[in-house]
């Protein structure tokens, strides 16, 4: 499954629409100082998850990370070039030998 897969794209939605849920839910939770820490985590929660589906909208449309390995900031190094080939020698020359005739 790639980053840019229709079920990833669920997946995030999913979690988005869950946070908000958990929002709706923990929002009045708490007493004082605690419902304070609790009412950012949520609303934290529901912003990272609605940040994370529109950047896998937006990657599943210009198609920046096709790979998981592209998401990583480990790159391969390029492929090492074979070395050139030595010229041939040739006996055979595109000048007559001799005088025109």
């Amino acid at each position: 499954m790639s980053p840019d897969s229709l079920a990833v794209e669920v997946v995030a939605l999913v979690a988005t629409v869950a946070a908000a849920v958990m929002l709706g839910i923990v929002w009045g939770a708490g007493r004082s100082r605690s419902r304070i820490l609790i009412r950012s985590a949520a609303v934290a929660t529901c912003l990272a998850t609605a940040a994370a589906t529109g950047g896998i909208w937006v990657n599943r449309q210009v198609d920046t990370y096709p790979t998981w390995g592209a998401c990583s900031a480990r790159r391969r190094p390029p492929r090492p070039r074979p070395p050139p080939a030595a010229p041939v020698a040739s006996s055979a020359s595109p000048w007559p030998a001799g005088p025109a005739g």
